[in-house]
């Protein structure tokens, strides 16, 4: 990401390919497993795919179907694109599901936060089946903006999220006297 901080050129995607991980159900009998929904996870604006993983396998085999958790751009493994709105996030979904599951098979969607929002956009779509979506901690009300702070640490603590910086000891406080 820095690297196209610094020299202004993020390049320009109306659809990117996103990066994923797919879980297979354990008794993949094609027919079967073909008339069942797939499910497709979707993380919130400081995750990645890896938010669903602990969940992933025990759907797959509870459900005995395919479990597909996405890196939304800008995110995770997928690539780094303007523009950055809900519109280019379901977009990139709508491409992802017609690509690796087809736009007959249901999908079920799950979205936490920003994921839910673009899973509830998705499930609106015509261009594929969505059965189902459950929008996970997505307010029906427009929110405040981002906090600055938030914005000016996104690296730091995408990095923290990521296990990529191990935080050892807290300072600690001790009680005041109020």
């Amino acid at each position: 990401m820095k690297r196209f901080l610094h020299h202004g050129k993020i390049p320009l995607n109306s659809i990117v390919d996103l990066a994923f991980h797919h879980q297979p159900p354990p008794n993949p009998v094609s027919h079967v497993v073909n008339s069942r929904p797939a499910i497709i996870n979707i993380h919130g604006i400081f995750g990645s795919r890896r938010l669903f993983r602990p969940f992933s396998k025990p759907l797959a085999n509870a459900l005995n179907t395919d479990v597909y958790s996405v890196d939304l751009r800008n995110h995770g493994d997928s690539p780094i694109a303007q523009p950055f709105n809900y519109v280019s996030f379901t977009k990139d979904v709508i491409h992802f599901i017609k690509k690796h599951i087809g736009d007959k098979r249901p999908v079920q969607l799950i979205g936490f936060s920003l994921g839910a929002k673009v899973a509830l956009l998705a499930t609106l779509c015509s261009q594929i089946n969505a059965s189902k979506c459950i929008a996970i901690d997505a307010p029906p009300y427009e929110t405040v903006a981002v906090d600055s702070v938030l914005v000016e640490n996104y690296e730091l603590i995408t990095k923290i999220i990521n296990q990529e910086i191990k935080i050892e000891k807290a300072l600690k406080i001790g009680k005041r006297n109020c």
